[in-house]
């Protein structure tokens, strides 16, 4: 099968040190586009990456081919997804990264999923199949996007809750930018903050999410989280900025259902996405992963001053500062825990401060990491 490659070259010595220590560090990601026959369905939400580990040997008596050989085979992990794009009936178009490097590493492993690539000479059968445009017989030619002016340069992962209005809208425009990927989580999408992302160059991903679905919304992130590739971050940032305020007035006249609401939205999805997000970055820091890791709970004063009428907003704030403090003594002990913070307003300022004076409170913040035993939450 023929194929196509990319030769880099420095054009003097500074940008090969660059380029050696990049490679070297592996900042460099490679990312393929392949036909392979059959239709495959990708099983993860979001069309997430799978993973396929299977150990790859050199087959000797027919070389070139190579193997897969589980007693003797050097480990190989290559991760898919489905790719964007028409391909011929009974086809599919995948997206490709070889997360090591071993030689025919894609060839081999899709030829073992069941679905070699289309027009393999090595190791597909010969069934006619080829890359050529049916009914005209044209070459098939595949054109992939160019890659990022980031690829070599690991973003900041940052994921906000909220963010389709009011303050947590500000905040996401605040964190627009090149060197962050911004993945913000709603009840809906917001066009106008896509735009100003499509304007500046940033990278920004925005989920359509009940955050009244806990688990749901836990689960999602998590298996986000799990298909990425640790060395693809810089560091790793959430934000539980989502709250609901229900109706306003004393508990009894506050609807069963509303108030199930605010505590599930106020309460326990922030909960829920903490310890998604930490059971996931704990494993990138277990494979080896040194990124930074924050949580960010944006609190209220009436989380520590009580208000009349505001019973389930304050007590959902009053939770979710205790749980901040809770999990900050947690991460405190481990060797390489994150760092929490929950920022709220004093009781005699507005509800919602402004998102600059927040994120501006929050950079503060994560600078100091959680050695000690944490002090309450913070007023601005």
């Amino acid at each position: 099968m023929a194929t196509s490659g990319l030769v880099v070259m420095a054009r003097g010595i500074e940008a090969q040190r660059s380029l050696s220590l990049a490679f070297e560090e592996r900042r460099v990601h490679k990312r393929y586009t392949a036909v392979v026959a059959g239709e495959l369905v990708n099983p993860q939400p979001d069309n997430g990456w799978n993973t396929i580990e299977l150990p790859l040997l050199a087959d000797w008596p027919n070389r070139p081919l190579q193997k897969v050989d589980h007693e003797h085979g050097k480990p190989s992990t290559t991760r898919w997804r489905i790719a964007p794009g028409h391909t011929a009936p009974g086809t599919t178009r995948l997206e490709l990264e070889p997360v090591t490097g071993r030689t025919h590493q894609l060839r081999v492993h899709l030829q073992a999923l069941g679905h070699p690539m289309v027009g393999d000479a090595l190791y597909a059968a010969p069934t006619g199949c080829c890359c050529r445009t049916p009914p005209t017989a044209r070459p098939w030619n595949s054109t992939a996007p160019a890659p990022s002016r980031h690829t070599m340069t690991p973003q900041h992962l940052t994921i906000l809750t909220g963010a389709s209005r009011g303050m947590g809208l500000a905040m996401a425009r605040q964190l627009l930018g090149t060197d962050r990927h911004l993945l913000c989580i709603s009840r809906q999408v917001n066009d106008e903050l896509a735009a100003e992302a499509k304007a500046l160059g940033a990278t920004l991903t925005q989920w359509s999410q009940d955050l009244a679905d806990t688990t749901g919304a836990a689960n999602r992130l998590q298996a986000f989280l799990e298909s990425q590739p640790a060395s693809t971050w810089a560091s790793a940032t959430l934000i539980n900025n989502a709250g609901v305020i229900p109706r306003i007035g004393s508990l009894d006249q506050c609807p069963p259902e509303d108030l199930a609401n605010a505590l599930r939205v106020g309460l326990e999805a922030p909960m829920q996405l903490t310890a998604a997000f930490l059971r996931a970055t704990t494993a990138w820091v277990d494979a080896g992963w040194r990124g930074p890791r924050k949580v960010l709970n944006i609190s209220s004063g009436l989380g520590r001053s009580a208000m009349a009428a505001q019973a389930p907003y304050c007590a959902a704030k009053a939770g979710m500062d205790h749980f901040t403090r809770c999990s900050a003594l947690d991460e405190a002990h481990r060797e390489h825990g994150a760092r929490r913070r929950c920022n709220c307003a004093r009781a005699t300022r507005p509800l919602f401060p402004t998102a600059a004076a927040l994120w501006n409170s929050s950079a503060r913040a994560s600078s100091q990491r959680l050695t000690r035993r944490p002090r309450a939450c913070s007023p601005i």
